[in-house]
């Protein structure tokens, strides 16, 4: 059993599901910048954002546009991404997403990145993410911190992102100072 963490560090509520489909025969490498990691444009154009049973603001959008502008250390011991997306709820409206993060490079991720169609579970990848719309029903999604856990599905031919987004909840304990 997990001891009771340290008071006045916060907590994660799972929030969302977050599935995007990668376009891999569209990927555009980019080559060697300037800061010695190698880039790549990965589109990721269609997917879908839905919230977990009971959490609010409810969504059920699908994305209608993006990609991850990912970037390969000079070690390939890690890749950073930068996924930036457009989606669209059932009632119509639109709102902006995205997120950051680290992945892990071992041998499967690294397998994936060469092409092979395989699934990785969680345990490589944590991102931050953040939201941006004008829908007033929606404007708690911008007033809020967010932190994910990612894994790559293959399944029916193609490859997904997939991550679960949690709010990330601030303490109310107080240490003694």
């Amino acid at each position: 059993m997990a001891s009771p963490s340290p008071p006045g560090f916060p907590s994660l509520r799972p929030a969302y599901y977050c599935r995007l489909n990668v376009q891999a025969e569209e990927m555009c490498p980019i080559g060697d910048i300037y800061t010695g990691s190698k880039a790549v444009y990965v589109p990721t154009v269609t997917g879908y954002i839905k919230s977990v049973d009971g959490f609010e603001p409810k969504l059920d959008a699908q994305v209608i546009g993006g990609g991850d502008f990912l970037y390969f250390d000079p070690s390939n011991q890690h890749a950073r991404v930068n996924v930036k997306g457009v989606a669209k709820t059932e009632s119509g409206s639109i709102f902006t997403f995205g997120y950051a993060g680290c992945i892990s490079i071992n041998e499967d991720v690294g397998k994936i990145f060469s092409g092979v169609p395989l699934s990785i579970p969680f345990g490589q990848s944590t991102t931050n993410h953040y939201f941006e719309t004008g829908d007033p029903k929606y404007k708690a999604l911008e007033n809020s911190t967010w932190s994910g856990n990612g894994r790559f599905v293959f399944e029916n031919g193609g490859l997904s992102v997939e991550s679960r987004i949690s709010q990330v909840v601030p303490s109310t304990e107080n240490p003694p100072l």
